[in-house]
């Protein structure tokens, strides 16, 4: 996240987005190993044959399979957020989001390459990075994914696993405070962001 933060503050577009896509799966398969007892025992397999793996990785740790059972859990267990928009909502406009950069796609090329000043106009080509609308957007999603995310792990680690009597009760306190500070930066820029952006 160090790495997405540096990329975004100075205007590298598309590298920034690749390497927040890698964070997503990643937090993705984290909370579906909480989550799913069949997911946990599923990741902790290993096999020698490269093939083998790669047909394990594509059946049940892949990114459409791990999405298909956060938007399950999401369904089961919704958790409420104070914006007009469900977290499968989000994580299916966050996922939108990344794929319409990430991958091959002539229009998207040519806006990342040339990125919009703060007054719309299309700006210089970015060959050393350019901040402007495009750097809000992409803050925007991936903020936004990352608020709901802390929230479902909260979930998960107390009320599944019981944290609370493991790590004591001030550890719960001191994790809301950070996923608070996200709620804080969150409800003072994005809802904006949303209304003149709609998913």
């Amino acid at each position: 996240m160090q790495a997405f933060r540096l990329l975004i503050l100075h205007g590298f577009e598309s590298q920034a987005r690749g390497t927040f896509r890698s964070a997503v799966e990643i937090v993705d398969l984290m909370i579906m190993v909480l989550a799913s007892d069949a997911t946990c025992r599923e990741y902790i397999k290993s096999f020698e044959d490269p093939k083998a793996s790669y047909r394990h990785w594509r059946n049940h740790l892949s990114p459409s399979v791990i999405r298909t059972s956060i938007s399950k859990l999401e369904a089961d267990n919704p958790i409420t957020i104070p914006i007009d928009m469900t977290p499968t909502q989000i994580r299916q406009d966050t996922y939108s989001w990344l794929s319409n950069f990430i991958h091959v796609d002539f229009v998207a090329h040519v806006v990342t390459a040339h990125p919009a000043n703060f007054d719309g106009l299309a700006g210089r080509q970015a060959m050393l990075g350019s901040v402007g609308e495009m750097s809000k957007a992409t803050l925007a999603h991936s903020l936004v994914y990352l608020w709901i995310s802390l929230l479902r792990l909260e979930n998960l680690l107390w009320e599944k696993h019981s944290w609370g009597r493991l790590r004591g009760s001030r550890s719960r306190k001191w994790f809301r405070y950070r996923c608070r500070a996200m709620d804080e930066l969150f409800l003072s820029y994005l809802p904006t962001f949303w209304e003149m952006n709609p998913p």
